[in-house]
């Protein structure tokens, strides 16, 4: 099961506006998509400041955007965008204007966008065809810079590779992969090519976020449901740091909460966790919407 909806957290650093509304400074908040009720039609990217349960939509397209990732300046947005024939392209959204730019095009459907740390690269996943054909197609990990040029692939698998991110120091890429034929959290240094899989397991690995200072990684963990683990970013020492049933995680600026993904009755509802202690808040923007998969 995929999911292709996001969340992103910042902390603002000085005032900045967005859509003509100017944020606090200092004021955490969180790029997000939502959708009505149980998500079965389009969603639409919202900024959010979760210690407010303050909620501004940014787009309103009437198809599906999900997958936010905001840049490092905090002044634009990559996301995937609904393209022709119904799937994905990466598409840009520039906060101050609302200015969106699709930056790929292709018949192959794209999504989970990251930025580099220095801001001048994305990484994302590309639905390929598989050789040989009687594999399903495949989605593998791409890499371009910002204005869509000089797209590199980075894997080569008759597999699943997805939900890339950058390491703080922009070296590295974690990400989902099935080489072994089930889903583990797996590190690739971009420059060398080469790979390190830091899970090995039968359950479902989903969902691997970097903390701020690259030292460890954040992911979640079961069978039936999800459970969110911390581990060194060697893969050592992995422990659960939280039972909630958890997924779309991603770590906050100042490493110390994680914001994901949980299923609330019949929606889909932002949690802060604590890092420290374990404890879990709910951020419940509206009572009609789902939101999903949080990115700091």
């Amino acid at each position: 099961m995929r999911f292709l909806i996001s969340v992103i957290v910042i902390v603002a650093p000085h005032l900045v506006v967005v859509d003509g509304a100017v944020a606090a400074a200092e004021q955490p908040r969180i790029v997000i998509a939502g959708c009505p009720g149980f998500c079965s039609g389009d969603s639409e990217l919202f900024l959010v400041r979760p210690d407010l349960g303050e909620r501004k939509r940014l787009t309103y397209n009437g198809r599906h955007d999900g997958a936010p990732a905001l840049s490092p300046n905090g002044k634009r947005v990559a996301y995937t965008c609904g393209g022709k024939g119904g799937h994905g392209d990466i598409c840009l959204l520039t906060l101050r204007s609302g200015k969106t730019v699709r930056i790929t095009s292709t018949p192959q459907p794209d999504n989970s966008p990251t930025w580099s740390p220095d801001g001048t690269q994305i990484a994302f996943e590309r639905e390929v065809e598989s050789v040989p054909q009687e594999v399903a197609n495949m989605t593998e990990i791409y890499v371009m810079d910002v204005n869509g040029e000089n797209v590199t692939r980075l894997t080569d698998d008759v597999t699943l590779d997805e939900a890339p991110e950058f390491s703080p120091d922009g070296s590295s890429l974690v990400f989902v992969s099935y080489s072994d034929g089930d889903s583990e959290i797996t590190t690739l240094d971009i420059e060398s090519g080469e790979r390190k899989q830091l899970t090995s397991n039968d359950d479902l690995d989903r969902d691997p976020t970097w903390s701020r200072n690259g030292s460890r990684i954040a992911w979640v963990v079961g069978d039936g449901e999800l459970h969110i683990y911390l581990m060194n970013a060697d893969g050592s020492d992995p422990v659960i740091i939280s039972e909630r049933d958890a997924y779309g995680l991603d770590w906050a600026t100042d490493s110390g909460r994680i914001a994901f993904t949980a299923l609330e009755g019949e929606r889909e509802i932002l949690n802060i966790l604590k890092v420290q202690d374990g404890s879990t808040k709910a951020v419940d923007l509206t009572r009609s919407w789902s939101y999903f998969r949080p990115d700091w």
